[in-house]
């Protein structure tokens, strides 16, 4: 993956899809299990033809445990009450058969449409009441397929098993994506002008899709800052009307006119999660944020260089150094390097929130993996081990010291400067990666002071179950044996 901003890295970034496969294990007020059977999940769609929008086709659509395919419907799998459907794969005669982790791209544009792209062919756009259900399980799978590959190169057969049956678990998305829906159903009421001063966010894309002017200030820093307030202030001013009017509209869609309503919430709370969730995805075009990025590079680069020569001083210090048992310079930590390779595809704050998240967790799966998950354990047991930030900050500092993307302090202060505080889940975990990159920056500035009395480690004194033998003694015991990591 290609490092995170960087003069260099700037127009290739933006060469990238804006939607990327996300996970969306959160819809509504429901929530979906961590286990999944891995049986085939089979659904009827209206496929629309990517150039000419007027032909629109009936296909199956089934989603296999690695596997996507499409196929022509029976006349008896022609009952839209049976979606999904149960067919057999005998008897399928698929027209189209991609493997899933050719996906490059899906985006759902409401709660009925969404688009999938693979790799070297051309989008698919469909129509579905299961669209949301379908964009999550497809993301699920794709996770839990790649996350299986990086744990279990040999034999990823065994990983993908641990995670259908719970034994290992997936990085679950953050709260904020149960308003999936509704944030849906709110851009397309500001696309429709269904609220007032819906055309300032057409004002705010214009005004920051080109670089700072003569009339405008040369401070980067002042820029972000002034991107920030005008966000806020039309936050507020939505999140105003939601509460205070709930109210239809009529909104134009395809040649037909429907009456629609507002997205409706009953705390204040919710409805500027999603009121800051739509906006983001709204506002930060790829011009925008291809200027906001260079702005924070600006602002923030002797920071990154110091970072950047942190982690080549500790490259040579051994495991000891972070507080960390030696046992554990064993476990390979790829998964959680490729979560932070994926901050290279993300352009929003909260999108880099939900992948720092993922990261961090996907230290204890790295773990688990290694060591070995004991069938004899309940799952409830294992779900119910918590980690704190002393448990997997000596970690992160290791993984980050050994090799991880360029530029990720930057990732950093994007969050920090364009992204809204909030106290949630996601903010927690963003909390740990910030402690991490803060130490890198706070690191001596020699080999010779990385021993002395006056720059002790400052991970050292840190207790972590991970440096325990109780610890280690627990993975040992498992009965099964490990993934091959």
């Amino acid at each position: 993956a290609r490092p995170i901003g960087g003069s260099q890295q700037i127009s290739a970034r933006c060469a990238v899809p804006r939607c990327v496969p996300t996970l969306l294990l959160c819809v509504g007020g429901r929530r979906m299990s961590c286990v999944d059977d891995g049986l085939p999940r089979c659904f009827i769609v209206v496929k629309v033809h990517h150039q000419r929008s007027w032909l629109r086709q009936r296909r199956l659509l089934v989603v296999t445990e690695d596997e996507v395919m499409k196929a022509q419907l029976r006349d008896d799998e022609c009952n839209d009450e049976h979606n999904p459907v149960s067919v057999s794969l005998e008897s399928l005669n698929p027209s189209k058969r991609h493997a899933l982790t050719t996906l490059t791209a899906m985006a759902l544009t409401n709660r009925e449409r969404f688009s999938v792209q693979f790799r070297g062919d051309h989008p698919y756009y469909y129509s579905s009441p299961d669209a949301i259900d379908i964009a999550r399980l497809l993301a699920k799978r794709l996770l839990i397929v790649c996350s299986a590959k990086i744990l279990s190169p040999d034999d990823p057969a065994v990983a993908i098993r641990a995670f259908q049956q719970g034994k290992l678990q997936l990085p679950m998305e953050s709260e904020v994506s149960r308003f999936e829906c509704e944030k849906l159903d709110l851009m397309q009421s500001l696309r429709a002008g269904a609220l007032d001063n819906a055309s300032s966010i057409g004002k705010i894309v214009a005004q920051y899709s080109c670089s700072a002017g003569d009339g405008e200030s040369a401070d980067p820093l002042q820029r972000l800052g002034s991107f920030r307030r005008a966000v806020d202030d039309v936050r507020h001013a939505f999140v105003h009307q939601l509460m205070t009017r709930q109210r239809s509209f009529v909104s134009k869609l395809c040649g037909k006119t429907e009456r629609r309503k507002l997205p409706k919430f009953t705390d204040e709370e919710d409805a500027i999660s999603c009121t800051e969730e739509a906006l983001q995805a709204m506002l930060l075009t790829r011009e925008v944020f291809h200027n906001l990025w260079v702005a924070v590079e600006c602002a923030f680069a002797q920071e990154q260089l110091k970072v950047d020569e942190a982690i080549a001083l500790l490259a040579s210090q051994p495991v000891e150094y972070f507080g960390i048992h030696t046992d554990f310079e064993s476990v390979h930590f790829d998964l959680v390097r490729w979560h932070l390779c994926r901050l290279d595809r993300c352009f929003s704050p909260s999108a880099m929130l939900d992948t720092v998240m993922a990261a961090v967790k996907s230290i204890v799966i790295c773990v688990e993996a290694s060591f070995g998950v004991s069938s004899s354990t309940p799952a409830s047991a294992r779900q119910s081990e918590q980690y704190t930030t002393d448990d997997v900050l000596p970690m992160l500092v290791y993984i980050l010291v050994c090799g991880a993307p360029k530029n990720l302090l930057l990732a950093r202060r994007f969050v920090e400067l364009i992204g809204a505080p909030e106290t949630t889940e996601r903010a927690y975990y963003f909390t740990v990666f910030s402690s991490a990159i803060e130490f890198l920056l706070n690191a001596p500035d020699s080999v010779d002071d990385l021993g002395s009395d006056e720059n002790p480690p400052r991970l050292e004194k840190l207790h972590s179950p991970f440096s325990t033998p109780r610890f280690l003694r627990e993975r040992s015991a498992a009965s099964s044996p490990a993934l091959g990591v």
